[in-house]
């Protein structure tokens, strides 16, 4: 009986063993990775924060829907994807899967002349 009785708890314990969840730690990261236009690719400053898109001359930075790549499961706000008037520099928070760290950048456009 003590055989038994001893063989139920060990099979119990096993049990309780194979349900633990495998969790990964949550990402603590806010970065900014990329920036991509229809016209190319911004230039990130990771020390001061701030992203310079250049535009070619006359292009309407009124309706500019660039796209951001950050960190896995980080949020950016405002969303990537979305038109904005970046007539003025345009500031964007990313903020980690933990919604404690965050990185602020300014993004600002930059029109050149066409060089021919």
């Amino acid at each position: 009986m003590k055989f038994l009785k001893s063989l139920f708890v060990l099979g119990i314990f096993g049990l309780s063993l194979s349900c633990e969840k495998n969790e990964s730690p949550i990402n603590t990261e806010a970065k900014l990775l990329t920036v991509i236009c229809t016209f190319g690719v911004g230039v990130i400053d990771t020390v001061n924060n701030t992203v310079i898109i250049k535009a070619p001359e006359n292009t309407d930075v009124t309706q500019m829907i660039p796209q951001f790549e950050i960190s896995k499961n980080a949020t950016i706000y405002p969303p990537s994807g979305v038109a904005l008037d970046y007539s003025n520099p345009v500031t964007y928070t990313i903020t980690a899967e933990d919604n404690m760290t965050k990185n602020v950048f300014k993004v600002t456009v930059f029109m050149e002349a066409s060089f021919v």
